[in-house]
C-alpha cells in the first residue's frame, strides 16, 4: 500500500497527543497531511502563489507554537482550517492597508485574445471565473471558496469561520449572484468587441 494514502488515514488526535508528547514526527505529518488542502484554500481567496505560501507558513508556525492549547473540542481540521481563514483575511488586510494588493491584478482575457484550442477556452473560463471570484467582498469570497470549491457544509463553514449558517447562506447567495453577473457582463464585452 502507498505510504502516502496511510497517512490520510492517521487519526489527527493520535498525531497531536504524539507531538503534544515530543514526538516532532507526528507535526510533521500533520503538515504533509494537510499542507495541499489549505493551499487550495489560501489560494482560492488570495490568488496569489507567493502570498500563498508566505499565508501557510505562518499558518504552520502558528498551528506548531500553539497546539498544545488545542482542546480536540472540534476537529483538528476544524481547528487548522479556522486558523488558515482568519491568517487569510490578516493577510488580506494587510496587503490592503499597505496598497500591495495583487488581486486587483488579475488578467482578464480580452476580446482580442484567440482561442487556439478548448484547453485555452477552458483557462479562460477559468481566468473569468478567477477575476469574478477576485470581485467578491471577503466574507463572500471565503464563503464561496470553502463551499464550492473545498466542498464544505454550512456547518462545517460556520464553525470554522464563526459565522452563522443564515448569514453563511446569505453570503453564498450573493457571492453566486454577484459571480453570475461579472461573468456574464464580462462575456458580453466580450462578445461586442469580436
Amino acid at each position: 500500500m502507498d505510504a502516502s494514502a496511510d497517512l490520510y488515514k492517521e487519526d489527527d488526535n493520535r498525531l497531536v497527543a504524539r507531538f503534544k508528547n515530543g514526538d516532532i514526527s507526528a507535526f510533521n505529518r500533520l503538515v504533509i497531511k494537510y499542507q495541499k488542502k489549505l493551499y487550495s484554500v489560501v489560494y482560492k481567496i488570495i490568488l496569489d502563489h507567493d502570498e500563498t505560501n508566505d499565508v501557510l507558513q505562518d499558518v504552520f508556525i502558528k498551528v506548531y507554537n500553539s497546539i498544545s492549547s488545542f482542546r480536540e473540542e472540534s476537529g483538528f481540521y476544524t481547528w487548522i482550517y479556522r486558523i488558515t481563514v482568519n491568517m487569510t483575511l490578516n493577510r488580506i488586510k494587510k496587503l490592503k492597508s499597505a496598497k500591495l494588493t495583487r488581486i486587483e491584478e488579475i488578467n482578464v482575457p480580452t476580446a482580442d485574445e484567440k482561442n487556439i484550442s478548448e484547453t485555452t477556452d477552458n483557462n479562460s473560463k477559468l481566468q473569468f471565473l478567477r477575476y469574478a471570484v477576485s470581485r467578491l467582498p471577503e466574507q463572500q469570497r471565503i464563503v464561496f471558496c470553502l463551499r464550492q470549491y473545498e466542498g464544505l457544509s454550512y456547518q462545517e463553514i460556520s464553525v470554522i469561520t464563526g459565522k452563522s449558517i443564515g448569514g453563511l447562506k446569505a453570503n453564498y447567495f450573493h457571492a453566486f449572484a454577484k459571480i453570475s453577473e461579472i461573468m456574464k457582463n464580462k462575456f458580453n464585452e466580450n462578445e461586442q468587441h469580436k
